[in-house]
């Protein structure tokens, strides 16, 4: 016994009191700053007299002591209570009663230790223990409700069977029985094992709060998540399944007012989203069907056969849906008391297999798509259950919707049912011989197809005694690997049937070698497809080590007959590196890979392949891409070698050259340098010597691979300082590489400076190169950029056309921009010549909702109105703008010509209500040429509802002239 204890003991049986005793039972064994001394409390109080025993009881139960210590001090007491005499565990017994009738109103942490010791009481089973339950079913309920954890849904758990004895008849029972509905749309409940139990136990307790139990939850199902539904249709089946187990009297009302509900609506409910969820609330019956199936089929049945031969096209795909799920259906269990005969059993099976043949003939696509979906997962689970007939028309069927041209996801489902098919080992001496019928749906024009068709090859190739190649050849689907080679769903699984063939694992060193250049060698372009998606299908080590030996490989080649291979190499590794480029750079996971890479390519390699290969450009920039993807910074090794490859560019170099040196100078952080080098060929002294082409070429790839914010502005203004200089040895190529180059680094500027609230307008030698386009001819050689001539020949308009684009974003910029009226009015006055930009910037005009003010609106708009005076197609875009209608009926107002042009166009009667709406809402005459374009209207109904009273007042006569 402790010593601190013993003290209380004497000092209990000299003052005729406990207080000292539970003072030093909470020191000792309720201090946090104590080590916690229970188990030589439980030793002490073993030892305790039964005259102690009734004193210290007697003392718990007084009104003044300490709840939370009496409680927890019960509790330890009530742990010994197989050893205490008879009388003790009584007087124990008083105690937690006593504890329970403050439950409610004791403080949280008293409140927790008295539920504590509630609980252990009733779960000892002892007498007197349904004393304890009226208070604290509640208090554990709200503590589960508003709990984070699941420790207070499993200790409710517990105590669950206490629930039985509350009546849920009495009034008083309300409270709780809110509380309880709570918990079906709580998830600390729904996400927990526990939490399901005691949901779904609480369908027993009454059968009025059964009713209640179900609109909560039919109220939840339409907005919850698939997720939460699929727990409510857990806690019905365990519902259901106890009552079903124990033939509890809720199970019939369970099954006709709760489940049958269910069944209706998913096959008869208009709402697509709500046919899903409640299939999901459903799925937890369909996967228990050997425990359910005859009630499933007794509750389906009334419904089931009506929703097939319905005439909406959705119900029967919702009762397809309802079919397949539950295929094969029963009236009795097989192994059970009840049995069906055979006959019995025959005529239900035939009766769901007509069905399914009916739904695949349905006229409705989606009907055939679950349709077929549902035959291939028959077909994969219960081939030998179906009599052999039907299999044949099923498999008839299904190549025959194979072909259903009217319906590409009819096409899908086939291609995708087939694979599940072939998991049944029984289906594949029939498929053997009818899979190559399909070999045409690898070259279907929809690519959903034909990535279905490649997956099925892909299940084909995993089979023993089946080939892919069979049904589709290899140079088919390497072709088909080609032509899609930007669209991974098809890609993906080809390049999974040729791993093992062209990417083996485990094989030597030279295997893999020879393999890959045997498809470089046969297949070129294909190769390149096949191994950027290698890395879907293994790991980064295995790619990185064949990246170093084809290296290698290139690297110890030599000589023009080696040249065409080693360039197929080179972008191969190429094309592999960038496959695991994201990982080995910032993935911690693949340090050691690039560990590998950096200790096996070395840079004396690199510089032997771009000196035996200086004669081909292919492999040189192609081993340039390399350098620039390497993992390791070689800029020491090869910055040198960049700068002079840069000095040599000419305008007939290789582009893939530029942009792989490009590449390695922004990875060694010195793309400013060069940009710097850049603008330095833009100086006065230098600007004549400066290959235009270059820079251009150099700038627009470096804008791509870097940020170019921070000289943005600076080069866009001594590109626009240069461009007179320029025009002399300017192509038109390259003219319209100049201003594309110019609007995207203005558009680096507009982003900066849209920070600060500011637009600055777009740069005026967008106009300047426009115009200049439009003076070319027809010639050889840049002279023709000083000749007069006018524009119109098809040269200059094929060229000038290639500008447009960019004076509309322009245009579109400038609308935000308070400081551009001088460049819009510009580019309003290059309109007037050119239809093409004309009425582009008129469409944007009235597709875009702009805040300008209504004197440079009006000018815009008049201006373009003028030119498009014979076109009315894009009023049809008209939006109800306020300030683009304002304007509109400005200029109508002001200019009898502008109500003449629309009375000879005849502008669409929604537009001209927009417009005119404006001004009938005016308190003023309206003009004219205005009433004239009113009388044209086909009614003016509308005109009556928006008028003014002044206008109202000319509305009499301009009816009646």
């Amino acid at each position: 016994m402790r010593p601190a204890m013993q003290k209380a003991l004497v000092a209990m049986a000299k003052d005729g009191h406990c207080k000292e005793f539970l003072r030093v039972f909470a020191a000792e064994c309720l201090s946090e700053k104590n080590e916690d001394h229970s188990l030589e409390w439980k030793e002490g109080l073993d030892a305790m007299s039964t005259a102690q025993w009734q004193h210290l009881c007697e003392y718990m139960r007084l009104p003044l002591v300490d709840l939370h210590i009496t409680a927890c001090l019960t509790c330890l007491c009530w742990s010994l209570r197989d050893s205490l005499p008879t009388s003790v565990v009584f007087a124990l017994s008083d105690v937690i009663v006593h504890l329970h009738g403050h439950l409610l109103q004791a403080t949280p942490d008293a409140q927790d230790a008295i539920a504590q010791c509630c609980e252990a009481f009733w779960i000892s089973h002892a007498s007197r223990a349904e004393a304890v339950i009226p208070q604290l079913i509640p208090y554990l309920v709200v503590q589960a409700l508003d709990g984070e954890t699941v420790s207070a849904v499993k200790r409710l758990r517990d105590v669950q069977d206490a629930l039985s004895l509350l009546d849920f008849e009495d009034t008083s029972s309300r409270l709780l029985k809110d509380l309880l509905l709570r918990c079906f749309v709580s998830p600390a409940f729904l996400k927990s094992n526990d939490g399901v139990a005691i949901l779904s136990d609480l369908f027993h307790l009454d059968a009025s709060f059964m009713d209640d139990i179900h609109e909560t939850i039919r109220n939840q199902v339409p907005t919850q998540k698939k997720s939460v539904v699929k727990r409510y249709g857990l806690v019905y089946f365990k519902a259901w399944h106890t009552a079903y187990l124990n033939e509890l009297p809720s199970l019939l009302k369970l099954e006709e007012d709760c489940i049958q509900p269910y069944l209706y609506h998913a096959i008869y409910v208009s709402t697509a989203s709500l046919c899903t969820k409640l299939h999901a609330l459903l799925e937890a019956f369909f996967e228990a069907k050997q425990v359910c199936d005859p009630m499933l089929y007794r509750l389906v049945e009334p419904m089931l056969w009506r929703g097939l031969s319905a005439t909406n096209d959705q119900v029967r795909k919702q009762a397809a849906i309802v079919l397949f799920q539950g295929f094969p259906y029963q009236k009795f269990h097989l192994d059970g008391n009840k049995s069906a005969s055979k006959e019995d059993t025959d005529a239900l099976l035939q009766k769901q297999v007509d069905g399914m043949l009916l739904l695949v003939q349905d006229t409705s696509p989606a009907t055939r798509v679950v349709a077929v979906h549902g035959l291939a997962k028959v077909l994969s689970l219960y081939w030998e259950v179906i009599p052999h007939e039907s299999i044949q028309q099923f498999l008839f069927w299904l190549f025959e919707l194979v072909q259903d041209t009217a319906s590409t996801a009819v096409r899908v489902a086939v291609l995708q049912g087939l694979p599940l098919i072939l998991d049944n080992h029984l289906s594949h001496a029939v498929l053997k011989s009818l899979l190559p019928k399909l070999a045409p749906y690898l070259n279907d024009k929809q690519e959903t197809v034909r990535a279905a068709f490649c997956r099925l090859l892909v299940r084909v190739k995993s089979i023993r005694n089946m080939h892919f190649y069979d049904i589709a050849p290899v140079d088919s689907c390497l072709l088909r690997l080609v032509m899609d080679a930007a669209r991974p769903s098809v890609a993906k699984p080809i390049t999974n049937l040729f791993l093992r063939s062209y990417f083996p694992q485990g094989a030597s060193d030279d295997a893999q070698v020879a393999r890959t250049l045997s498809l470089i060698e046969e297949h070129p372009v294909a190769s390149r497809v096949f191994y950027r998606h290698v890395v879907h299908f293994s790991s980064v080590g295995a790619v990185c080590k064949l990246v170093v030996l084809l290296l290698h490989f290139v690297s110890c080649q030599g000589g023009s007959d080696n040249s065409d291979l080693a360039n197929g190499v080179v972008w191969v590794v190429v094309d592999l590196l960038e496959s695991i480029q994201k990982p080995l750079m910032h993935s911690k996971r693949y340090a050691d890979c690039r560990r590998f890479i950096q200790d096996q390519v070395h840079p004396d390699r690199l510089h032997t392949i771009l000196e035996s290969f200086s004669a081909y450009p292919s492999v040189v920039a192609g081993t340039w891409h390399v350098i620039s993807h390497v993992p390791t910074s070689m800029k020491d090794q090869f910055v040198l070698r960049a700068l002079d490859a840069m000095a040599e560019f000419e305008c007939s170099s290789n582009k893939l050259l530029l942009v792989g040196v490009l590449q390695c100078l922004v990875r060694w952080g010195e793309a400013l340098t060069f940009v710097d080098s850049l603008l330095d060929q833009l100086r006065p002294k230098r600007i004549h010597r400066t290959n235009v082409a270059l820079l251009l070429v150099c700038l627009n790839e470096l804008a791509k691979l870097c940020d170019l914010s921070d000289v943005a502005s600076s080069l866009v203004v001594k590109l626009e300082q240069h461009w007179p200089t320029f025009q002399g040895q300017m192509e038109p190529t390259s003219a319209i590489l100049y201003a594309k180059v110019v609007w995207t680094l203005h558009q680096l500027v507009v982003a900066g400076a849209a920070a600060a609230g500011d637009t600055p307008p777009p740069p005026m030698v967008l106009c300047a190169i426009y115009e200049w386009m439009s003076t070319l001819k027809k010639r050889k050689g840049p002279a023709a950029a000083t000749s007069d001539q006018p524009s119109g020949d098809a040269n200059g308009s094929e060229f000038r056309l290639e500008v447009v684009p960019v004076l509309c974003e322009a245009m579109f910029v400038a609308l935000q921009s308070a400081t551009a009226v001088t460049f819009m009015q510009r580019v309003l006055e290059l309109a007037m010549d050119e239809p093409a930009l004309n009425s582009q910037l008129l469409s944007l005009l009235v597709a875009v909702e702009v805040d300008l003010e209504d004197d440079i609106l009006g000018a815009l708009l008049a201006a373009l109105l003028e030119t498009n005076a014979s076109s009315c197609v894009w009023l049809t875009q008209l939006p109800q703008s306020t300030g683009l209608c304002r304007c509109l009926w400005m200029l109508l107002k002001q200019d009898a010509h502008v109500g003449q042009a629309i009375n000879a166009t005849k502008w669409p009667e929604d537009a001209l209500q927009r417009v005119l709406s404006v001004g009938l809402q005016q308190d003023e005459v309206l003009p004219l040429h205005v009433v004239q374009i009113l009388k044209s209207c086909r009614s003016l109904d509308w005109a009556t509802k928006v008028a003014s009273p002044t206008v109202l007042g000319q509305l009499p006569n301009m009816l009646n002239t």
